[in-house]
């Protein structure tokens, strides 16, 4: 699990991460090349917000995304 390997390995400093799978990283199966850089950003922040490994307080986690047309962090959620 992707949380909670940053946990394991991370829990006690603030964290950076791309947006997994906009780029270079490869994803499996058909669906990952169609997903958009907006649809991969929601996905991690719901993986996220269900999983049991957070950063703790004043640690943060930090989603480094590329610069895209229709792409914004107001949109977050919206296709979910």
């Amino acid at each position: 699990m992707l949380w909670k390997e940053i946990d394991k390995y991370y829990g006690q400093k603030d964290v950076c991460i791309p947006v997994l799978g906009s780029g270079i990283t490869r994803m499996d199966g058909a669906w990952g090349a169609s997903l958009t850089q907006q649809e991969l950003l929601d996905i991690i922040i719901w993986s996220y917000r269900l999983s049991p490994y957070k950063n703790k307080s004043p640690y943060k986690l930090h989603i480094v995304c590329k610069r895209c047309d229709n792409f914004s962090v107001n949109k977050i959620g919206e296709k979910i």
